[in-house]
């Protein structure tokens, strides 16, 4: 990948599958990614998950919940994390 200084790379671990491949992408295993400059924790999700992002449940960055409003930054952790089942 060609890093300018319009994108940042971000390391992320998805227990979602993505609708589309998606590069280094393995369930549950983290993987880089460059993104836009700016992108907020939904814009990721949505990129990554398109029409599976119903299946999302909680988001994290960095170790710590997160709401998708957040805008990432170079070297950020994202964790997505499915919805629980049970009773």
């Amino acid at each position: 990948m060609m890093k300018n200084k319009d994108t940042i790379t971000v390391i992320v671990r998805s227990f979602i599958p993505p609708q589309e491949p998606v590069e280094g992408y393995e369930l549950g295993r983290p993987f880089k990614i460059e993104m836009p400059g700016g992108i907020t924790l939904e814009g990721l999700a949505q990129r990554i998950l398109a029409k599976n992002i119903n299946q999302l449940g909680i988001m994290a960055v960095n170790g710590e919940v997160a709401k998708g409003s957040l805008v990432l930054s170079p070297g950020d952790k994202i964790d997505l994390y499915a919805f629980l089942d049970g009773g």
